[in-house]
């Protein structure tokens, strides 16, 4: 009976559940995720969720669509899906990573993109994170989706029958919600027919007792909080009820009732954590088994919570029916206690501290942010990435977020800054240039930072946007006023008014200028062929202070084709502003009048020849228009500037005579240019004064003008300088003769208006400088010592002789350079290192006095952070100055140990100085810390070996040691060590001598190889001893050097020349003997030894000295028997011979072959007609005696 209820509970549940999943409005929908505050409660169709499922945080909860992780896979605007897979820190997933709702028919939230729901960001609204980072607690991700519309309560809605399990009266009582969401409809109210209620209705009759219980638990499943912050907890309650007892009558209902907890209720209080509960009791209704509902609880996290997993208390009242007999029912009430896990974990958390900015509309300025990490962690590969809110401040050139309201643009790239390591409390300045552009207001802008980080977890995060705010000053105005002229057609004029600054703001060497394209300056008012000329570029008003105004007067032609009337013109302002950029104002406009004037002359050509401050010469060509002839004519220039001189003075006149009419007549005049004449236009006025017809006439005054080539210019550029308070410096750059003429005797003149900063000279010569040639200076200053640091401006001129020997000084030239505070009273500037890796040496160190005054009992300690860098046996060790004068270079020297096991670089050590000022105070500079290089350690190699090495025999190995360095070393020696019993070194050591750094010096090694030895190669083990710098002696790391050794060879070679002996004949056998080793031989007897049929007369022979390779000739005498069959006998030859040592050795038997070769009969003839001739004469020498005695 029993497993009978069991079955039909979980058939019941099983159909519940179905039911559920098949309404659209089922799940938790309801609940809005407004500012993670809510304490609204949903229930889900029935789930079994562990309590155990790490989830993220409240605010990662806007990556996916409201629900938590309850939701049971609602259609698209339910729930959407199960909660996604969590990160490896039991966070949200990280972007890039899939988020999948389960099988359920949920919404899918995969990488970049929102869920099926949900409608992409529009233009200009905040992007998903797109590097990988999770976002901080309190701060949705950017883009994040909206929360999911509420769906549709499961039942007890008004007019909405109840549960779909069994009908209600249409009048369910939902949990309140916010006025907005229908709260929590799962739980049947007093509509919902779920169980039976006394007169409330028919209900099946019980054949037996119905009895059981809810089994109600309790998790969070966003249980991430950081130290801190507020936020909302979620806390999930689960009944998972049971039927104890049941018959085969039993309702379902009737099960079902006795395993539903009614008006639930849950109160989270703080248990162990550092939290505080700011929410009270939450009620949830009534939870059926099988099903989920949750609670919302503001939390409010300590700032100085630890790090770590607390529980916290969720205590759950309730009411349920514990049996149900006969339609009677037994009520109880319950409260349960369920420990709730929350885990507090630190991540980074950043303020505001400071911000400064020098920002003005129209120009680019600086805003510098100090950003403090206000967490406990310590972070590493931190970054900053500012962003203006707006496309009105330009952030590093980018335009900000910008709404439709404000420019209809996208979020800007911003200023992204790596700070790198960022440990807890530090703070961090973030510098970055901002720019207000022209149609800013003066108001405050506001900027956005966020901080991504990697946390000591190793896990790449964001914080929350760090919101602050800046305000420029107002843009830089000028105003136009008292616009006033005298211009007529076909003649010079003048433009005058004045300039007024309107700040906000100081301009430096300001100038008014007409707008001019091609040289036109201005229109006519309604007109567009008239224009007037600008006879100059501009004229200087100086540097003018904000509400300082200057008066200017601006030379001007109106051609003859200009048509009488009011023109419009237009003028801006060209100035420098407080950095020293330029910068142009905005166009200011105004109105003149142009009177017609008919010409008796016509001026056909001005030509020009006058540079500044020299003298020079203007042509002028006029047309006669008079229509009539002339005489007694005289041409008239008269100049209107003082800086300009005509013929010496204000005018000169030209005699011409006759003129006719309709002819040309030029004319020229001496001009000077004065060296204060600026590069422009000067008026002049030409006048003809002539006869007609016996009447003296007058033309009209003919204006025009002359700009005189500049003086000479130049070019000052790469100015560098290095000036310190109470130190002075100098100032470093290039003079370049930029004008169109050479120079001779250039010097360089500088000019401060600064008591504080004063030239050490008056000038510094630069020489002779052709056109476009340029050199180079350096101008010493001094700075007394209460200087305050900061900008100074310099103001450069030139001086220089013309080509007629006249001294003359160029424009100034206004930079702006900076002044170093005053640095510390002692400074590093020197040190020598003559320590090499792996030994002993010396350092040697140079301190500088740059204080103001001398100091006595001076001390120089030398500290070393490493423990492979030793500063005279230990970490420190210290010098005795005495006394110590002001400007004074003081070098000691210290014992350095540079471990074997130490690198070549840089080892930081620190150097302090204590000392006694004039006061008799004891005092200590501040540490100065720098890095000591050890020296590498001293290498040699071993190159070009060669080898004669022969088993048997003594060789020679031969090659050359080359020093790698670092360091010259002296009295080396080469030596030569082997631990084989074959090969034996006949000299050890080899002298090399002194070696420089990078020289190589020739060896030989003699070596003999044993005879026992085999001919394979032999690997040799060298090292070098030399002295170092010290004179100390050291040995260098073993050398290897591979050799071959040949194979053993006879010690003498023997061939036979002639080796042939006729039978019955004796006969000579010279052998050929070769020493073919390389020692040389003393006393070399030969013995040679043969068999029959042979036989040798003479069976030795003698050689005093036989050289290597020495050959010689040994003849011995042969006999061959008569009965002797031909063929091929050998013969034996030994050696006994003296060593170079004086040892005797016998060498092994050498055997020749000898021919017996049968007797030559031609040969016996040759052997035997000698005789037969003496006897034939010897018979006739007795024939003619004994006639002779005969007669």
């Amino acid at each position: 009976m029993r497993r009978r209820t069991l079955l039909l509970a979980v058939t019941v549940t099983a159909i519940g559940a179905g039911l559920s999943l098949a309404d659209p409005g089922t799940g938790d929908a309801g609940l809005a995720d407004d500012e993670c505050g809510s304490t609204e409660t949903a229930t889900t169709a029935p789930a079994t969720l562990s309590p155990t499922t790490p989830t993220d945080d409240c605010d990662d909860e806007r990556k996916t669509p409201s629900g938590g992780p309850e939701r049971t896979g609602a259609p698209a605007g339910g729930d959407g899906g199960e909660e996604p897979p969590d990160g490896p820190d039991g966070e949200t997933p990280e972007d890039g990573e899939s988020t999948t709702a389960g099988d359920d028919g949920g919404d899918s939230t995969t990488e970049d993109g929102p869920p099926p729901s949900e409608e992409p960001p529009a233009d200009g609204a905040p992007g998903s994170p797109t590097d990988g980072e999770t976002p901080a607690d309190g701060e949705a991700p950017a883009g994040g989706p909206a929360p999911s519309e509420p769906g549709t309560p499961a039942d007890g809605g008004a007019g909405t029958p109840g549960n779909q399990t069994t009908p209600g009266d249409g009048a369910g009582t939902p949990v309140p919600g916010d006025g907005g969401e229908p709260g929590n409809q799962t739980a049947p109210g007093p509509g919902n027919q779920t169980a039976p209620e006394e007169g409330t209705g028919p209900v099946q009759e019980q054949t037996e007792p119905v009895t059981g219980e809810p089994d109600l638990d309790a998790f969070a499943p966003n249980r991430t909080v950081e130290p801190g912050v507020d936020r909302r907890l979620t806390v999930s309650v689960v009944n998972s009820g049971t039927v104890d007892d049941g018959g085969t009558g039993t309702d379902p209902e009737a099960e079902q009732a006795v395993t539903t907890a009614r008006n639930v209720r849950v109160t989270l209080t703080e248990g162990d954590a550092p939290v505080t509960v700011e929410s009270g009791t939450v009620p949830l209704g009534d939870l059926r088994s099988g099903s989920v509902s949750r609670a919302d609880f503001r939390l409010a996290v300590d700032d100085d919570a630890d790090p770590g997993t607390y529980e916290l208390d969720a205590e759950i009242e309730y009411e349920f029916t514990e049996e149900i007999d006969v339609n009677e029912s037994d009520r109880d009430t319950e409260t349960v206690t369920v420990p709730v896990e929350l885990v507090v974990t630190e991540q980074g958390r950043f303020e505001v501290e400071s911000v400064d900015s020098d920002l003005q509309v129209g120009e680019q300025g600086t805003v510098e942010l100090d950003l403090e990490n206000t967490g406990s962690a310590d972070l590493t590969e931190a970054s900053v990435l500012v962003r203006s809110q707006t496309g009105a401040l330009l952030v590093d050139g980018s335009a900000g977020r910008q709404t439709s309201g404000e420019n209809g643009g996208a979020a800007g790239a911003g200023a992204s800054r790596f700070v790198g390591d960022w440990e807890a409390g530090d703070t961090e300045s973030i510098t970055f240039s901002a720019t207000p552009t022209n149609r800013s207001a003066t108001q405050e802008y506001a900027l956005e930072a966020v901080v991504r980080y990697v946390d000591p977890d190793g896990d790449r995060r964001r914080s929350r946007d760090i919101t602050f705010g800046v305000t420029p000053d107002e843009e830089q105005d000028f105003s136009l006023s008292d616009l006033d002229a005298d211009l007529e057609v076909d003649a010079d004029g003048t433009i005058s008014g004045e300039i007024t600054n309107e700040g906000p703001a100081p301009a430096t060497d300001a100038a008014v200028r007409l707008v001019t394209g091609d040289d036109v300056a201005v229109a006519p008012i309604g007109e567009t062929d008239a224009t007037v000329v600008a006879r100059r570029e501009a004229v200087v008003l100086g540097d003018l202070d904000s509400g300082e105004d200057e008066d200017f007067e601006l030379p001007v032609t109106v051609p003859d084709d200009a048509e009488p009337g009011d023109v419009q013109v237009q003028f801006v302002v060209d100035y420098l502003n407080g950095e020293g950029d330029p910068r142009e104002s905005r166009v200011l406009r105004g109105a003149v009048e142009i009177d017609d004037e008919e010409p008796d002359f016509d001026l056909e050509d001005v030509d020009g020849d006058v540079q500044v401050g020299e003298e020079g010469t203007v042509s002028v060509t006029l047309s006669n228009e008079v229509s009539e002839d002339l005489t007694d004519a005289r041409v008239s220039l008269t100049s209107r500037s003082d800086e300009l001189l005509v013929g010496g003075g204000a005018n000169a006149s030209r005699f011409v005579g006759e003129w006719a009419d309709g002819e040309n007549e030029t004319v020229t005049f001496d001009v000077t240019a004065s060296n204060d004449s600026a590069v422009a236009e000067y008026p002049l006025t030409l006048r003809v004064a002539y006869t007609v017809d016996g009447d003296d006439e007058r033309s009209d005054p003919i204006r025009t003008s002359v700009e005189p080539d500049a003086e000479q210019a130049f070019t000052i550029s790469n100015v560098e300088a290095t000036l310190r308070v109470g130190e002075g410096g100098t100032v470093q750059g290039r003079v370049e003769n930029t004008g169109s003429r050479n120079v001779s005797n250039a010097a360089v003149v500088v000019t401060t208006g600064d008591e504080t900063v004063t030239p050490d000279r008056p000038a510094v010569p630069l020489g002779d400088l052709d056109v476009d040639e340029s050199e180079g200076f350096t101008y010493p200053l001094e700075l007394v010592d209460d200087a305050e640091p900061g900008p100074r401006q310099l103001r450069f001129a030139v001086e220089y002789e013309t080509d007629a020997g006249d001294r003359r000084r160029s424009d100034r030239y206004t930079v702006t350079v900076g002044v170093s505070a005053e640095r510390d009273g002692f400074a590093v500037v020197d040190t020598t290192v003559e320590t090499q890796v792996g030994d002993t040496g010396t350092f040697a160190l140079t301190v500088a006095n740059r204080r103001n005054e001398s100091v006595t009992d001076a001390r120089i300690a030398l500290r070393s952070n490493s423990a492979e860098l030793t500063v005279g046996g230990a970490d420190n060790s210290t010098r005795f100055v005495g006394a110590w004068d002001s400007g004074e270079n003081r070098t000691v020297e210290y014992e350095l140990r540079a471990a074997n096991d130490s690198a070549v670089q840089a080892y930081a050590v620190r150097a302090l100085v204590a000392y006694r000022d004039d006061a008799g105070d004891d005092r200590e500079s501040r540490p100065i810390r720098f890095g000591v290089v050890p020296l590498a350690a001293q290498t040699f190699t071993i190159t070009n070996v060669t080898s004669t090495l022969r088993v048997a025999e003594e060789g020679v190995v031969e090659g050359r040691v080359r020093n790698e360095g670092p360091t010259n070393v002296t009295a080396t020696v080469l030596r030569l060590r082997t631990d084989t019993e074959t090969t034996n070194p006949q000299e050890t050591e080899f002298a090399l001598g002194d070696l420089l750094a990078g020289e190589s010096s020739p060896f030989s090694v003699p070596v003999e190889i044993t005879e026992d030895a085999a001919a394979t190669p032999r690997l040799l083990s060298f090292r070098v001893a030399y002295a170092d710098t010290d004179g100390d002696r050291t040995t260098s790391e073993e050398l290897t050097a591979r050799v071959r050794v040949r194979p053993e060879r006879d010690r003498f070679t023997v061939r036979g020349v002639d080796a042939a002996v006729a039978r019955g004949e004796t006969g000579t056998v010279t052998l050929v003997v070769r020493n073919a080793r390389n020692e040389t031989l003393r006393d070399v007897n030969a013995k040679v030894f043969v068999d029959e049929p042979l036989d040798s007369g003479d069976d030795e022979a003698f050689v005093a000295v036989l050289d290597p390779n020495e050959t010689v000739r040994l003849d011995f005498d042969l006999s061959a028997a008569g009965d002797a069959s031909t063929r091929t006998v050998p013969l034996r030859v030994d050696f006994e011979y003296e060593l170079p040592d004086g040892d005797t050795e016998l060498s092994e038997t050498y055997q020749v072959g000898i021919n017996v070769t049968e007797p030559d009969e031609e040969g016996l003839i040759e052997r035997l007609w000698p005789l037969g001739v003496v006897t034939l004469l010897a018979l006739m020498g007795g024939l003619v005696g004994r006639q002779f005695w005969t007669e």
